[in-house]
């Protein structure tokens, strides 16, 4: 079976044309006519756009020839066959059969062969060969190069050859040696980087074919495939390991491709265990859930006041999805740069004061074969300035200017409401396809008194279109304004600390029909600390609650809460283990403004065990 699509069904046009086809067994064109399902038949040929197919089913069963000795040869003496079809504008070729299935005998199609780009006229009309046969084995070759500072200058270089291989799948043993055809794909890059203080430079290039890959099929007992499988039948010569931890994010059979369980990692595995950026302290626990519970720690009592929601955090977004770089996630082997992309990127920076450093650049990349491109000239401005006594500034200022068209597509680590985490996936809008955006971000950290810290923090993104989009806003932005300050008092072990903290959030959608946010919260807390015995604490809080929604969304209401906490934690060694107990109660009062009353009570205990 041979399926023809529309590579960009997307565009629903310049789908794939069908003009005529050939079969060829062991070399000799072969008059079998195949079944022809689905397309459209227009002007003696056959189309397929948008989602529409086109599917070539041949029997081969029913045909034999006469070789040069005058036997008949059938199917089951056939050492290779192949196929030319004549086609047109943007298709792709996926081929199947008998032996190409899943565990329940169901057909799984592997792509052959597509056409660069987008093409719609009619211009790209050429004649496809090839050969059929199942994947029999991967090979990469290929070689590096790497200098360091010559002159102030380092690069560094990789050109690889994956070369695919695919024999016809005759199970009879009277043939020893079957036909075998060939699959080429190529990647590479280049980097150079230049630092002659206060300038710094730096370029790259890279190819990366759309059909490369360092995958391969393996067998199962019997010699059967599931070409579905990914877990007991595919092997990764290059893992997906997004969060740069000791398991890959996927799982494969192979124990040394296996996404660690919870008895391998030592810690309970939330929400798949992946949250690339989320874990800086390196604990294998997400930042942004510590306690590892059905909230996340930027909305629970008493944790809020030092976590902040990630939205009003600073990243770069090099690809235009409008999700910070670090924290994304995929499900693609990490190569250096995706597949299907070619482009290059270039900078050149200078630190025009100490701590205050001034980057523009241009990156252009493109899609091979698709008629997607990405275009952005950027500035960055960055601002890092300790000052004794007084505090720390951060400053970050980013212009980009883009005309972006190509999907990056994730799947995200999230904590939904009421879970503990979960891979969501994510779809790119593509808001950045003719669009001005500027991020500017600011925190400034005070420290210049004793037992009293003060932070700040400002952030503002803006997305203006500078061409009109049917499904996006002409204008959106983000504001997101943080302001904390806390002062703690000690006397004989005595602490009592008291804290504020305020958040305002206003957030034009992207697309046109979404609605908008815009939210005001006020966190007044006050929290104490009493060593009631040796290695135990009683902890006591008091939090008041002040939400107002600025979009009079319907499904939100405005609400006034008052939270209290007691709890009673102890340290304790027990044959070599340090055993750490929280136990606890908190009520969390909520006085809505259609005058109702919400109350909530938790108790709580948790052990933890670790070794000293």
């Amino acid at each position: 079976m041979i399926r023809l699509s529309d590579d960009s069904p997307e565009d629903g046009e310049g789908g794939a044309m069908l003009f005529a086809e050939q079969i060829f067994i062991d070399g000799r064109p072969a008059d079998i006519r195949p079944e022809i399902r689905g397309g459209i038949m227009r002007e003696g040929r056959y189309e397929a756009n948008g989602n529409a197919q086109i599917v070539l089913v041949y029997d081969l069963t029913r045909w034999f020839y006469i070789d040069k000795n005058g036997q008949p040869v059938d199917a089951s003496k056939f050492r290779k066959v192949a196929f030319e079809l004549v086609l047109a504008n943007d298709f792709k070729v996926e081929v199947t059969s008998n032996a190409q299935t899943n565990e329940l005998g169901q057909p799984i199609f592997l792509t052959v062969a597509r056409a660069p780009g987008n093409i719609k006229d009619a211009t790209n009309q050429q004649v496809v060969y090839f050969e059929y046969g199942l994947p029999t084995a991967n090979e990469i070759y290929g070689m590096t190069f790497e200098l360091k500072d010559l002159a102030g200058f380092s690069v560094r270089a990789e050109y690889d050859v994956n070369n695919r291989y695919r024999r016809f799948p005759n199970p009879n043993p009277e043939i020893r040696e079957h036909s075998v055809s060939l699959d080429r794909s190529e990647a590479w890059f280049i980097t150079i980087q230049k630092l002659a203080f206060p300038w710094y430079a730096y370029a790259e290039a890279f190819n990366m074919d759309p059909d490369y890959s360092t995958m391969m099929y393996i067998c199962r007992e019997a010699g059967r495939i599931d070409y579905e499988n990914k877990y007991e039948n595919w092997f990764e010569f290059v893992d997906d390991n997004d969060d740069q931890d000791r398991w890959p994010d996927w799982n494969r059979s192979n124990i040394n491709q296996r996404a660690g369980n919870e008895e391998e990692r030592g810690v309970e595995v939330i929400g798949g265990g992946v949250f690339p950026g989320l874990d800086e302290n390196n604990d294998l626990v997400p930042d942004f859930n510590q306690n590892m519970n059905y909230q996340p720690d930027y909305e629970e009592p008493f944790l809020r006041y030092k976590v902040d929601p990630p939205e009003y955090l600073f990243g770069m977004d090099m690809n235009n999805n409008t999700v910070v770089d670090r924290f994304e996630n995929d499900e693609d082997p990490d190569y250096p740069y995706k597949k299907d992309h070619r482009g290059y990127n270039v900078y050149v920076g200078v630190e025009v004061l100490r701590g205050v450093k001034l980057t523009l650049g241009h990156l252009h990349e493109w899609m091979i074969s698709q008629d997607r491109r990405s275009r952005s000239n950027y500035i960055l401005l960055t601002v890092e300035k300790s000052f004794p006594r007084v505090g720390e500034l951060r400053v970050f200022e980013n212009y980009r200017r883009v005309k972006d068209n190509i999907p990056d597509n994730l799947i995200q680590w999230a904590q939904l409401p009421g879970t503990k985490a979960s891979m969501v996936a994510f779809t790119d809008p593509l808001a950045c396809r003719d669009t001005e955006v500027n991020t500017f971000y600011t925190d400034f950290h005070y420290t210049g008194l004793d037992r009293f810290n003060l932070i700040a923090k400002f952030k503002y993104e803006t997305y203006r279109q500078l061409t009109h989009q049917p499904d996006l806003r002409d204008y959106s932005d983000f504001l997101g304004i943080i302001g904390k300050a806390d002062y703690t008092l000690s006397v004989k072990g005595v602490s009592l600390q008291s804290r504020i903290k305020a958040m305002l959030l206003r957030q034009r959608a992207f697309r046109k029909g979404e609605p908008d946010r815009g939210e005001f919260w006020l966190f007044p807390s006050v929290v104490g600390r009493i060593p009631v015995f040796e290695g135990g604490t009683l902890e006591l809080g008091l939090e008041y609650t002040n939400f107002n929604d600025l979009t009079d969304r319907p499904d939100v209401e405005n609400f006034r809460g008052l939270v209290f906490a007691v709890q009673l934690s102890t340290s304790s060694s027990y044959m070599g283990y340090l055993l750490t107990s929280n136990v606890g109660y908190r009520q969390d009062t909520r006085y809505f403004e259609d005058g109702s009353v919400k109350v909530s009570n938790t108790i709580f205990v948790q052990i933890f065990a670790g070794v000293e």
